[in-house]
């Protein structure tokens, strides 16, 4: 079962496309297993983050390529420069605008949520670019039901004064959902009609939470919503 499939069951309609990533719960993973299944067929997949990722040793990095992609590693992993011995430095959006074009397909995640499955944005937090021709939300399933103190939140004290909640709010599947579709919440940092796809990860241990929080959230948005686990190599779709 390949996960490239949740993006466009053909996979030639995703030549030139350019894959934005947001949320939490998940990015990573399905950004490398993508770019894995995708390099079986496509010469040129490139995978790089507008936000920081950790160190991997078959990354590339921006300043030492001069503009000009080798794609002998494919996918190719590209970020700007190595932080530390845990941490690389995403690319500017105006460095993936110049550089996408020289891939067939391009993936890349566009926040941060420090492996948590919810969060809120802030105005730091990239906009989705423009160029993006796709959008993946992903929330995990293993905050479905929890309790704001739990713990499961990125930026916990910023999304309880947000979202008007208290440290024993309960996040049901409901609430999650109005999150993750609502202009007020993750769709403030996409600005246009990108094809907007939705993800609900770690099925594999919250099988039901995962299924009830996907059916509330194709109910809310409409547009095609995926439940599953990277981890584990399935996923299923809402109709």
């Amino acid at each position: 079962m390949e996960f490239y499939q949740i993006i466009d069951k053909n996979r030639e309609n995703l030549k030139n496309s350019c894959i934005a990533l947001i949320g939490g719960g998940g990015k990573t993973s399905f950004m490398r297993q993508v770019g894995l299944e995708l390099a079986n067929y496509f010469q040129r997949i490139l995978i790089t983050s507008l936000t920081k990722s950790e160190f991997d040793e078959k990354v590339i990095l921006l300043d030492k390529i001069f503009g000009k992609l080798d794609f002998s590693e494919n996918p190719l992993f590209l970020m700007k420069f190595k932080q530390n011995n845990q941490k690389l430095t995403g690319i500017s959006e105006i460095e993936l605008e110049n550089i996408y074009p020289l891939s067939d397909i391009t993936i890349f995640e566009c926040d941060g949520a420090q492996k948590l499955p919810l969060k809120i944005h802030n105005n730091f937090d990239p906009i989705v670019p423009t160029f993006a021709t796709h959008t993946i939300i992903f929330i995990g399933a293993d905050a479905v039901n929890t309790k704001l103190s739990d713990g499961k939140i990125h930026r916990q004290e910023l999304f309880k004064q947000f979202w008007r909640i208290n440290d024993n709010f309960v996040l049901d599947c409901e609430f999650i959902a109005e999150v993750v579709t609502s202009k007020n919440g993750y769709l403030s940092k996409i600005h246009h009609d990108p094809k907007l796809i939705y993800f609900v990860n770690k099925a594999d241990k919250f099988p039901e939470n995962a299924e009830n929080l996907a059916k509330s959230i194709f109910q809310k948005s409409n547009h095609p919503t995926f439940f599953g686990s990277i981890h584990s190599g399935f996923w299923e779709q809402i109709r």
